[in-house]
């Protein structure tokens, strides 16, 4: 495979990369520390299209670093790319207006096999905070170095298992927890480790599926809203319990306190699904249609399990992302 190529030009570098940290008050403007963003959001609030777009970019300059998709992680004057070459994974840090070199470190990685072996690169991006950087490989190392330095600070490989296609799920750093999705379908779990020392703080159990855990706060706790291979739950962040209670919620017209009765599945419901005000979506066996609150009406089967059972559609008067099941 050719290797990729890491380019860079002002106009390039704005467009991708340029944001503002609502909640990272350290960070600047230009600042993207990780996965889609200082909010994990992939919107960047403070960005001003300017008044008149160039015809074309001209490239500033040009790094070869190898295979892979994670996406660079950008704070302050430095890039940190994260990728795969000669049989290792490689993070670099860069100079963001030169492509320097500042510092490289590596460890060997057997990378992909199986439906997966034609591309081994780093799926997840790494994520930045504190003054640390924290990267997952394809099978699963996780690692954390000093981003001034690169001395590494703790490296894990407990698990020793992925998902079928491999580690694709990005970490994500929350104060002086650092979280990740690790292991295959037999051992895997959502891990949170002290930042600073790698200390296990907790794990809850699921085998990871492809997606990146993302931070919402019901009824002023913090979740963390993850997808398992068969399911999406709410952890808390506190302990790594499943937020919530598993039966089916008494619909309410405030999506945030049924948020806070259904747990899991209401919690999710409200990140992604978005219904609006006058809607509400519980969840059953199979897919449910969204009743108004207060009305006395029970909620009407739509279809089936999108997966077994009856084969049914869900009625055309609502987009299937107000749907769920339990």
């Amino acid at each position: 495979m050719k290797p990729n190529i890491l380019r860079s030009s002002r106009a390039g570098r704005w467009l991708t990369l340029g944001t503002v940290a609502l909640a990272l008050p350290h960070l600047t403007a230009q600042d993207w520390p990780q996965w889609r963003g200082p909010q994990r959001d992939g919107h960047a609030p403070g960005f001003q299209a300017p008044a008149a777009w160039p015809k074309t970019l001209t490239p500033q300059w040009k790094v070869t670093v190898g295979e892979g998709v994670a996406t660079p992680a950008l704070v302050g004057e430095r890039l940190y790319v994260f990728s795969r070459e000669e049989g290792r994974e490689v993070l670099r840090c860069l100079e963001a207006a030169t492509g320097k070199e500042l510092w490289q470190n590596s460890y060997e990685s057997l990378g992909a096999t199986g439906p997966a072996q034609s591309f081994s690169g780093p799926r997840s991006s790494p994520a930045m905070a504190a003054g640390k950087v924290v990267t997952v490989g394809v099978r699963g190392v996780i690692s954390c170095l000093d981003a001034a330095t690169g001395q590494v600070l703790w490296r894990k490989d407990d698990f020793k298992a992925w998902p079928n296609f491999f580690v694709s799920s990005s970490p994500l750093i929350v104060g002086d927890l650092c979280l990740a999705q690790l292991g295959g379908r037999d051992n895997g779990a959502l891990v949170a480790y002290d930042l600073a020392s790698g200390v296990e703080k907790w794990r809850c159990p699921g085998a990871p599926a492809y997606a990146s855990p993302v931070l919402m706060t019901v009824g002023g706790e913090p979740l963390v809203v993850v997808q398992t291979e068969s399911k999406l739950q709410a952890v808390a962040l506190k302990d790594g319990q499943v937020a919530g209670n598993p039966a089916p919620p008494s619909l309410a017209p405030d999506p945030v306190r049924a948020a806070r009765r259904a747990g899991a599945a209401a919690a999710v419901a409200v990140i992604i699904g978005r219904p609006p005000p006058r809607w509400w979506a519980t969840h059953s066996s199979c897919w449910v249609r969204a009743r108004r609150p207060g009305s006395s009406r029970k909620p009407r089967p739509a279809s089936g399990p999108r997966n077994s059972g009856p084969i049914g559609k869900k009625p055309p008067c609502l987009p299937r992302r107000w749907y769920t099941r339990a």
